[in-house]
């Protein structure tokens, strides 16, 4: 059985991503993600769903695996991308250095929050 930074190692190779890069995408320093992959170090509960986010893996996958050794689990497929609009507030969010995913979350809430606003 893989520890939980051997797993993350791993994960982090099948995206082809450096530590610097992790790291990056994960909010904290590269020499953390080595800590880490290395086990000397457990990701604290409060930063667990940024590695999540960062490295696309379920919701939780990190908590239950330090608890009980379950295999991390990689996240449902994306939902289909919205495509780029002539809205600004829109323009403004694919224009930034931000995850796609991150944008399409972003991009959600925009538009719900237009649609609740138009429905008052």
């Amino acid at each position: 059985m893989r520890t939980v930074g051997q797993q993350l190692a791993r994960r982090r190779k099948q995206l082809d991503l450096t530590q610097q890069m992790a790291a990056e995408r994960i909010g904290i320093t590269s020499t953390t993600v080595s800590a880490v992959e290395r086990g000397l170090n457990e990701i604290q509960r409060s930063k667990r769903a940024d590695w999540e986010r960062g490295l696309d893996l379920a919701a939780g996958s990190i908590t239950r695996s330090y608890e009980d050794g379950a295999p991390l689990q990689p996240a449902a497929p994306a939902r289909a991308t919205p495509a780029p609009s002539s809205d600004p507030d829109e323009k403004v969010v694919w224009d930034m250095n931000i995850p796609e995913s991150y944008r399409r979350d972003i991009i959600e809430i925009l538009r719900s929050a237009k649609r609740g606003n138009n429905a008052v």
